[in-house]
C-alpha cells in the first residue's frame, strides 16, 4: 500500500481517505439503508445498502451491521464493498488457519479481497474461549452473479446471527431470488420466476421474467405464485431492531 501527499491510502481497492477510515473504525453500525425481507417457507434476509458494513457481536446498544451470537467485541471486522471485488478488513485479532490468532490491534485499512465461496472467520470473542472447543463464527461470502454486484452472506452452523435471519445481502444494484445457484436469496423449494428486487428513486421495485415491476411496499405481503414476500424497514437509530418481524 502507497500513501500519497495528499494523506490519502491508495490500496488494491482504490483510493481511502485516512480520516473517513478513522471514523469508520470509531462507528459501529455504517449501513445507509437497512431493511428484512421475511419470504414464507423460506426464512428472513438482512438487507444492507452502504459502502461498508461492520462485523461484531449482537449488542442493545451500538450494534453491528452483521451482528452474531458467540460473545464477539461489538466490532471484529468491516467488510469494504468494491466494483470489482469486496474487501474484509480485520479490527482485531484475526483469526488465521487452524483457529490461530494473528495480531491486528488497529483497523487494518489495507484489507484482502474476498472469493466467491470463500469461509472466513468473524472475529475472536471479547473473553477468551478454549481453542479445541469452538474456533468462533466462520461466515460464507457468496458474490454469485457477474449480472450485479450485491452479495450475500450466511452464518455457517452451528452458529447464528443475533437473530432469527437466514442470510445478509449487501445490496448494490439488484438483488436476485430463486431455486437456481445464481441468486442471491436462493430457495430451492420455490418457483423459478425470475424475481428480481432493485432500488428506484429511493423505493423498492420487484419484477419477474414474465410480470412487469411493481413498487415492493413496506409491511404489505406480495404474493407470486408461491413466493410470498413482506419487507420491513429497519428506522436509522433503531439498528437493535434488526430482526424484529413487524406485525
Amino acid at each position: 500500500m502507497l500513501i500519497s501527499s495528499n494523506l490519502h491510502l491508495v490500496s488494491p481497492f482504490g483510493p481511502v481517505d485516512m480520516n473517513a477510515q478513522s471514523q469508520s473504525c470509531q462507528r459501529n453500525a455504517l449501513a445507509t439503508g437497512r431493511w428484512m425481507l421475511w419470504i414464507d417457507l423460506a426464512g428472513g434476509y438482512l438487507l444492507l445498502e452502504g459502502e461498508r458494513f461492520s462485523i461484531g457481536g449482537g449488542s442493545d446498544h451500538d450494534a453491528a451491521d452483521l451482528p452474531l451470537r458467540w460473545g464477539l467485541p461489538k466490532r471484529t471486522a468491516l467488510i469494504e464493498r468494491g466494483q470489482e471485488e469486496d474487501a474484509l478488513q480485520y479490527t482485531q485479532q484475526e483469526m488465521a488457519s487452524g483457529g490461530r490468532p494473528t495480531q491486528h490491534s488497529h483497523c487494518d485499512r489495507a484489507g484482502r479481497p474476498l472469493r466467491h465461496g470463500e469461509h472466513f472467520s468473524a472475529g475472536i470473542a471479547a473473553v477468551p474461549k478454549p481453542p479445541l472447543l469452538d474456533a468462533g463464527p466462520q461466515l460464507e461470502y457468496r458474490r454469485p452473479s457477474p449480472l450485479s454486484q450485491s452479495a450475500a452472506l450466511r452464518v455457517l452452523p452451528p452458529h447464528r446471527w443475533d437473530g432469527p435471519a437466514d442470510a445478509a445481502i449487501l445490496v448494490r444494484q439488484t438483488v436476485l431470488l430463486g431455486p437456481e445457484p445464481f441468486n442471491h436469496i436462493r430457495v430451492t423449494k420455490l418457483s423459478s420466476l425470475g424475481i428480481v428486487l432493485f432500488r428506484s428513486q429511493g423505493e423498492w421495485v420487484i419484477r419477474g421474467r414474465d410480470r412487469a415491476a411493481e413498487p415492493l411496499i413496506p409491511d404489505r405481503t406480495l404474493r407470486w405464485d408461491d413466493w410470498t414476500l413482506t419487507l420491513s424497514t429497519i428506522d436509522r437509530g433503531n439498528e437493535n431492531a434488526l430482526f424484529e418481524k413487524k406485525g
